[in-house]
């Protein structure tokens, strides 16, 4: 009886580890460019979907139904796709955009359901105010375990008040690529200025951007081990593309190689 019980107690041990580690872990995954499933209490946010025309192959692995959630910081293909929309629309899944009239105007964000908020800052695709690039938007996205905070196109280095916004920020996704957005030299400088506990770079020159006038991942690499020396630089290959939240014991930079 009692080699019976102890049995059943081990067999429920190891149901129970698996199902929080591997079915109800928080997790981030990463589908190429700025594009990121965030799962927190058994929910799933979808951020900056591409147009499938990009040919990264991940996104069109993704069922849209199991998703509660999905974020553009703006309008551009790369970080928009309309055939994502016009699903959403069909599955009456919420889908929130940060600018509109072609990047020309800010559409802000204010989104709350069960216990995650999100919430948008304004910022420019350019250095110049939106001149160039037009408008772009930081999403915030705030659970009662963390916070994230997505950068978008960011084109320019934070101001005051919006470096204050983002204060206390544990995942900082940022662009590192250049010409379209900020320079990896300039992500450096936000990431001293925020000191987010995880650093995702993304928006880099991969086999699926060879096109794109951008860096690719190893000027961000080499500059971060040489500039941000209290973070531990890990890198994950293609196969494995996805982060367990709760895993994470130390400040963080984690690099997907894609090439």
């Amino acid at each position: 009886m009692k080699r019976s019980l102890i049995k059943i107690v081990i067999i429920v041990f190891f149901f129970l580890f698996f199902v929080y580690n591997f079915v109800l872990a928080d997790s981030i995954k990463y589908l190429g460019h700025s594009c990121f499933l965030i799962e927190v209490d058994s929910k799933k946010i979808l951020i900056d979907p591409y147009s499938y025309d990009m040919g990264y192959p991940l996104l069109s692995k993704i069922n849209l139904k199991e998703v509660n959630l999905i974020l553009s910081t703006h309008e551009h293909f790369d970080h928009f796709n309309k055939d994502v929309f016009k699903i959403s629309q069909k599955l009456s899944i919420p889908y929130f955009v940060g600018t509109k009239d072609d990047g020309q105007n800010w559409n802000p964000i204010n989104y709350k359901f069960d216990k995650i908020y999100v919430n948008s800052i304004n910022t420019y695709h350019d250095s110049s105010l939106g001149n160039d690039r037009g408008k772009n938007s930081v999403i915030v996205i705030k659970t009662n375990k963390f916070k994230i905070a997505h950068l978008g196109d960011l084109g320019h280095i934070l101001d005051k008040k919006q470096a204050e916004s983002l204060k206390s920020v544990d995942f900082l996704f940022v662009p590192v690529g250049g010409f379209f957005t900020i320079s990896s030299a300039e992500a450096v400088k936000i990431i001293k200025t925020l000191s987010p506990k995880v650093v995702i770079p993304m928006h880099y020159k991969t086999k699926y951007t060879r096109d794109f006038p951008i860096s690719d991942i190893n000027e961000f690499i080499k500059l971060s081990e040489k500039e941000l020396k209290d973070y531990v630089l890990v890198k994950k290959e293609y196969s494995d593309m996805i982060i367990k939240v709760d895993n994470i014991k130390n400040k963080s930079i984690f690099c997907f190689i894609m090439n």
